[in-house]
């Protein structure tokens, strides 16, 4: 296996303990999350062409229903943590700001 693979894979592997720490209520683990995607969220935004303003809401608001409970939705079975965290809350705030925007303008 090269380097690279096995950087990601070990990489992969400290989000998902990341989550299932702070699922267990290990409240740093949370703020090494925000410190490792808080960039990540903003730049997805980004590309979903939302303004810099959205960006900032989204990645607010992804860490924000993270600890209103979101965490709970996690299987710790599965793994594919930073996959899990983009698809069920960074894709989901981004489409709900492009969905109201679209709304607003019609």
């Amino acid at each position: 296996m090269d380097w690279a693979v096995s950087s990601a894979m070990n990489q992969e592997i400290d989000v998902h303990r990341l989550l299932i720490q702070f699922k267990h209520g290990d409240e740093i683990a949370l703020v090494i999350l925000v410190e490792r995607f808080s960039r990540k969220f903003y730049h997805y935004a980004i590309t979903r062409k939302l303004s810099h303003e959205d960006a900032e809401d989204v990645t607010q608001q992804v860490f924000v229903r993270l600890m209103e409970g979101g965490i709970k939705t996690y299987d710790e079975s599965e793994g594919g943590g930073a996959a899990w965290l983009f698809k069920i809350d960074g894709l989901q705030q981004c489409n709900d700001i492009l969905n109201c925007c679209k709304s607003a303008t019609a």
